[in-house]
């Protein structure tokens, strides 16, 4: 025959094990969802990272840099110059 005593242990014992995977059940849930959100922002990390490399090259290629322009802006300039200063001289004779 089976004491209360041991009745009421054995019910202990089965509601602790349903508390125990109740807790692993949430715990196992937060662990998924907290890895697909990593995954998530890793994933755009590393998209963001390609779309940044390549726009890098596409920039190097397309356009010119500023220094490029001031030095063949600087050279039209000086040619300018020339042509108003003959001009100048022409309307002076």
């Amino acid at each position: 025959m089976v004491s209360p005593q041991g009745v009421e242990h054995a019910a202990s014992a089965a509601s602790m094990f349903t508390a125990d995977l109740i807790q692993s059940a949430v715990f196992g849930t937060l662990a998924c969802l907290a890895g697909w959100a990593f995954k998530l922002i890793w994933s755009s990390i590393k998209d963001i990272q390609s779309e940044a490399a390549s726009l890098s090259k596409e920039l190097r290629t397309d356009y010119a840099r500023k220094d490029d322009m001031r030095d063949a802006l600087k050279d039209i300039k000086d040619m300018l110059s020339k042509i108003f200063d003959k001009l100048d001289a022409k309307a002076d004779k």
